[in-house]
């Protein structure tokens, strides 16, 4: 009976992937037993649609497709390496090698939109793991991490991860290492892994200084939190300085960055600034519901003294439009994990309140959500990709 059972859920997903990945979560969130099966085939389901995805021409997809073509003709790794040298885009990704071997890889096989579906499937296995872990150890009731589940894939939604994908990955990558490591391991030797996701992308180094000072001051004294923000503040004041004055190496592109992205340099319509708006509204009141379950002393853990720190930080940077608007995703993020590590162990009102500002804010997200995927073209219609068998997925995914 069991076998029987088994062979007839295979045939069903490999029927229909995406319907029976999307169903995943329901056993993703129930499952104390298994939970991660449920969890990778609801990840997969979600990511599928991706490979039929086509990009736009002004998105930041269609320059990562544009590499690529450019990238099909390389014979061998020497070839790629000197490309890597020469070309502008990959010099201006030069510290996010990682992701710049993963282009060259896909680009061999001609499959391009395998690109932003591992992106998305990666993205989401990251950002949904402390909910899961946290359920499976049953400090998380099922129906607030269905709510909390939901909200991080809103946050982190099919146009985000398969568009602006160096900055979902690193976000999505720093939010995981550092819930594993100031939650489950808690040992120096594993510091390394703070520093992982400036593979990605640079411009998540900020996340990780904060995240690798709360794991060297464990004491987190006054006087180094002042060093700390003096630092920060020392950094802004000489930036314009180094640019100007042709400085080379990682601190020249950190600096060039942060000048870059301390404007708004993208034109945005009436719909456009809604969603801004939008967006860092709902990171305002996720700020606001990590408040409500805070400490209740004033000794605290690692983890919440990071969160506090990103909060605190990302507020600094206000001026900053840019810089202060890709950090929403971050500090958005922790906000999450820190309420699905906390709400549990407070009182039934403060945990209601905390819930409900939740709520608000994953509405406001539901709402960029849903812009960013109107603005997302497939090569086939939705309703037929919905219901095409996975062998036809994969076999018919777009050469470009």
């Amino acid at each position: 009976m069991i076998i029987l059972l088994f062979v007839i859920v295979l045939v069903t997903a490999l029927w229909l992937p995406i319907p029976v990945g999307l169903g995943c979560f329901v056993g993703m969130i129930k499952s104390i037993r298994r939970p991660y099966l449920y969890y990778l085939l609801f990840c997969l389901g979600v990511s599928l649609p991706i490979l039929w995805l086509i990009p736009n021409y002004d998105s930041d997809l269609s320059r990562y497709y544009d590499t690529m073509r450019l990238m099909q003709p390389l014979s061998d790794w020497s070839a790629f390496i000197d490309f890597s040298q020469n070309d502008r885009i990959l010099q201006y990704q030069d510290a996010n090698k990682v992701f710049n071997v993963i282009e060259y890889l896909i680009a061999r096989t001609g499959r391009f939109s395998w690109l932003p579906f591992i992106s998305t499937l990666a993205c989401n296995l990251l950002v949904l793991f402390p909910v899961i872990d946290l359920r499976k150890q049953k400090k998380l009731d099922s129906w607030i991490a269905a709510g909390l589940s939901i909200n991080l894939l809103l946050l982190f939604n099919l146009n985000l991860t398969a568009n602006t994908m160096r900055w979902a990955l690193a976000s999505a990558l720093f939010g995981c290492v550092a819930y594993i490591y100031f939650v489950k391991l808690n040992d120096f030797r594993y510091s390394w892994l703070l520093i992982t996701p400036i593979l990605f992308h640079l411009g998540i180094i900020l996340a990780v200084i904060l995240a690798v000072f709360v794991a060297i001051f464990r004491k987190g004294t006054r006087v180094s939190y002042l060093g700390l923000i003096l630092g920060f503040i020392g950094f802004w004041l000489v930036t314009e300085r180094f640019v100007g004055a042709g400085s080379a190496g990682m601190f020249a592109q950190i600096t060039s960055m942060a000048n870059i992205y301390s404007t708004d340099f993208l034109v945005r319509n009436s719909n456009g600034l809604i969603v801004l708006f939008l967006s860092r509204l709902s990171g305002v009141l996720l700020l606001i519901a990590t408040l409500v379950v805070g400490s209740r002393s004033e000794k605290c853990d690692y983890f919440e003294r990071l969160c506090r720190l990103q909060f605190v930080f990302w507020l600094l940077l206000f001026n900053n439009t840019m810089i202060f608007n890709r950090y929403v995703l971050v500090s958005s993020m922790l906000g999450l994990f820190y309420i699905a590590k906390n709400v549990n162990y407070v009182e039934k009102a403060k945990a209601s309140a905390c819930l409900l500002i939740v709520g608000i804010s994953g509405l406001m997200l539901l709402v960029n959500a849903s812009a960013g995927f109107k603005r997302m073209t497939f090569s086939v219609p939705l309703w037929e990709l919905i219901t095409t068998n996975l062998i036809s997925l994969l076999r018919n995914v777009p050469i470009f």
